[in-house]
């Protein structure tokens, strides 16, 4: 065999093995995570309460992701105004979210919000959006000693009528948080339509109040655990009743938007099924 035959055997080996290294293991391309910057109120003195930082990955991944994390006081000190944690927390493969719950200590001085930082970093096939969260401890408490004062109301600006908002389109008038609600809210002469938004499993945004399904639909889960589609084939006027809200204490008779939603029973005129869906 002669020297170049030899070489070229040798380097064969060497280039296949190079060319097939992705360099993760075949994983594909690494996901985006990020941890919410959140706040939640300190609590009352002698009580504990809680901080929550949600865990968000964009898509989901074969294998698990790992989280390291512990936090660093800012304004508010740790063992004072919350407890130092230090952990990891683990996202099954194929899930998208998680979360880290840091212990509020409670007390009853009146004082500005004070924050800290939770550090993390990742391992797994997703590449951390940053390497740290800010957590913020909002102040819950009031001083009795100075009287109350409404001269002037800082809620009016002028001689102008105080502004009429509908809470979710209107919780008690109407199943709150549908298309359906929200038309009829600013045809009865709402000036503002609230609303609140949340990322479904893949990525899109709908409109619901809570971070489950519970409450209001013929549903279950987190939000953030249901894609696009599942969300949409369910029934958000199932739990509605007619001028008192969402009751789930009644006979079926009573949900009288029950079943528009979902083809069961035609909706009123001028509207569709997808308008008592999540939109």
């Amino acid at each position: 065999m002669t020297l170049t035959r030899l070489l070229t055997l040798t380097l064969l080996p060497l280039l296949a093995v190079a060319c097939s290294d992705t360099g993760n293991d075949g994983l594909g391309d690494p996901s985006s995570i990020t941890v919410i910057a959140t706040a939640a109120p300190e609590g009352a003195a002698g009580t504990m309460g809680a901080l929550t930082f949600r865990v968000i990955i964009d898509r989901p991944q074969s294998t698990p992701t790992r989280i390291n994390y512990r936090t660093v006081a800012g304004s508010a000190t740790g063992g004072v105004d919350y407890l130092d944690t230090e952990g990891r927390v683990t996202i099954p493969a194929g899930a998208v979210a998680g979360d880290i719950t840091v212990e509020l200590i409670g007390d009853a001085e009146e004082e500005a919000a004070e924050t800290f930082t939770l550090d993390y970093n990742v391992q797994g096939n997703v590449t951390a959006t940053a390497a740290s969260a800010l957590g913020t401890i909002a102040n819950d408490d009031s001083s009795c000693a100075t009287p109350f004062s409404k001269d002037p109301n800082p809620w009016v600006v002028g001689d102008a009528d105080p502004l009429n908002f509908a809470h979710r389109g209107g919780v008690i008038d109407f199943p709150e948080n549908t298309l359906y609600a929200y038309a009829e809210a600013a045809r009865a002469g709402a000036d503002v339509l609230e609303m609140d938004v949340y990322q479904t499993q893949d990525n899109e945004l709908v409109i619901i109040h809570d971070d489950t399904v519970d409450r209001t639909t013929n549903g279950t889960g987190r939000v953030t655990d249901l894609t696009l589609a599942e969300l949409r084939a369910l029934d958000a006027a199932f739990w509605y009743i007619p001028g008192e809200g969402v009751r789930r204490d009644r006979a079926g008779e009573d949900y009288t938007f029950r079943g528009i939603a979902t083809g069961e029973k035609p909706p009123p005129a001028g509207y569709a099924p997808e308008d008592f869906r999540i939109p």
